[in-house]
């Protein structure tokens, strides 16, 4: 990926928090997460 790239991967509810959610209640159970992600800058 270069920068100023964006990819935006989506983690289906058996790979996050399945069909208890989030501990904090903030995500309900079975919730599909979806990511928008930038790159903003590559260091050495």
């Amino acid at each position: 990926m270069r920068v100023g790239g964006r990819r935006q991967p989506v983690v289906p509810p058996g790979l996050a928090f399945g069909g208890a959610g989030s501990p904090d209640g903030r995500v309900p159970g079975n919730a599909v997460m979806v990511y928008l992600l930038e790159l903003v800058r590559v260091e050495p």
